[in-house]
């Protein structure tokens, strides 16, 4: 949401999909998916053991049984990815020039066995979360939030001001015309 209301020209954009196409929005998985790749909720990532040795582009060998993490937090923002540290939800159209090694290479929820068990369901949410939001309220930027980076990254001390759009529901028109909320 921080992103999303430092962009209202996507915020506009989307909310005009939301209203033709409701939780199914083609631009609304481009924001989940990019917002993730930016903000991780497992930003430490996860921790496997190799089956079997791994010998590095330079030669190194990470021997059988070791154990490996994967910050998914450096993954996210390695060079290969055009401008890394900025919001594009862009970058997740089809036929989008990095579209095939984002899909291969940045995976939030993990891969194989040992992956996510709730990804079908915080995807839902979030689609579902997002999609009324936005389409009652516009969003933005206070005060931007410091990194909490531990085992998952969060937000803090963000401060987001929020306006109704047009035609909100009679629970958004009782707010102020403009008020701003902290995300924690």
């Amino acid at each position: 949401l921080c992103e999303i209301a430092k962009r209202p020209d996507i915020q506009d954009e989307l909310a005009a999909e939301l209203a033709a196409h409701g939780k199914d929005s083609p631009l609304l998985m481009r924001v989940i998916k990019e917002g993730m790749r930016l903000r991780p909720v497992a930003a430490l990532g996860s921790i496997r053991q190799n089956a079997e040795h791994v010998t590095t582009p330079e030669g190194h060998v990470i021997p059988a049984g070791s154990e490996c993490i994967m910050p998914f937090y450096l993954l996210c923002r390695e060079d290969w990815i055009e401008d890394p540290e900025t919001f594009r939800p862009e970058r997740w159209e089809d036929g989008a020039k990095q579209r095939a090694d984002l899909e291969r290479q940045i995976f939030p929820f993990s891969l194989g066995a040992r992956n996510c068990v709730g990804q079908r369901l915080a995807m839902s949410t979030m689609r579902s979360v997002l999609s009324h939001v936005l389409l009652r309220f516009k969003f933005g930027v206070h005060s931007e939030p410091v990194e909490d980076y531990f085992l998952t990254l969060k937000p803090e001390g963000a401060r987001l001001t929020v306006a109704a759009r047009g035609g909100a529901t009679a629970t958004a028109a009782r707010m102020p015309r403009t008020q701003t909320v902290s995300v924690n």
